[in-house]
């Protein structure tokens, strides 16, 4: 009886930090795919594009690397939610840094939206070499390269995006509960918030923790392979 209470509140809490992820709009992220293409083969560039404004918005994404824009992308976006937008290209000789950037946003009346205009964020494409051993590649590198990249690049995706969104939830609820940006220590009046709203407060203190575990590359992998390991011993301990 304990294990299965223990379970009940572990899926409960996996439950809870689904829902309060789900509901906060992704922020801006861009990434590239096949992460395995060879040197001239066609890939696909992405950007996740967060229309954070209370109207619709159509906007113009620009892709462009140090030597110039390489083509843009027009799309509208519903107001607050988030679209991903995607411009055809093909995988670079060598390493280079791909820039998204909104370079208009409208409403309906054409009126511009002036806070959606800026940079979404940088990604570099690159073909990752093939290693050596002895000065001979490895057997069948490519092909895992082929099965493991473009699952490293969505996980990579999925923790940015979340991180992005429990830092939005974290700013959001300080912001309700007074409590100052520069100076993260609650005055006598976030306080006294917080103390009359314990269900904004319990959201501020988590979207900080889910934030800083998000925002590390090595606290998030970290804490993925204890939950995996948590969770595989829960089931070992029920079965046997």
């Amino acid at each position: 009886m304990k294990k299965f209470i223990a379970l009940s509140f572990f899926i409960a809490l996996l439950a809870s930090s689904v829902s309060f992820a789900a509901a906060e709009v992704p922020a801006a992220a861009v990434w590239f795919e096949p992460a395995a293409a060879a040197v001239d083969a066609p890939i696909t560039l992405h950007a996740l594009v967060y229309n954070n404004q209370a109207v619709d918005a159509t906007v113009v994404v620009s892709f462009s690397t140090p030597a110039g824009k390489i083509g843009e992308v027009s799309d509208t976006i519903a107001k607050q939610t988030a679209k991903t937008v995607s411009f055809a290209w093909k995988m670079p000789a060598k390493g280079i840094v791909v820039t998204a950037a909104v370079t208009k946003a409208t409403d309906k009346n054409k009126k511009t939206l002036a806070p959606l205009v800026g940079t979404i964020g940088t990604v570099t494409v690159a073909t990752a070499p093939t290693p050596l051993i002895g000065g001979k590649t490895i057997p069948g590198w490519n092909q895992v390269k082929a099965w493991f990249g473009p699952l490293l690049a969505s996980i990579e995706k999925f923790r940015e995006g979340e991180t992005v969104k429990f830092e939005h939830l974290r700013d959001t609820k300080r912001a309700a509960l007074g409590i100052g940006v520069e100076n993260p220590a609650p005055d006598k009046d976030a306080a006294s918030n917080a103390l009359g709203n314990p269900g904004d407060y319990f959201l501020y203190l988590y979207g900080t923790a889910m934030a800083s575990v998000f925002s590390s590359v090595a606290l998030f992998y970290i804490a993925s392979v204890l939950m995996i390991l948590f969770l595989l011993r829960f089931i070992v301990n029920l079965l046997f």
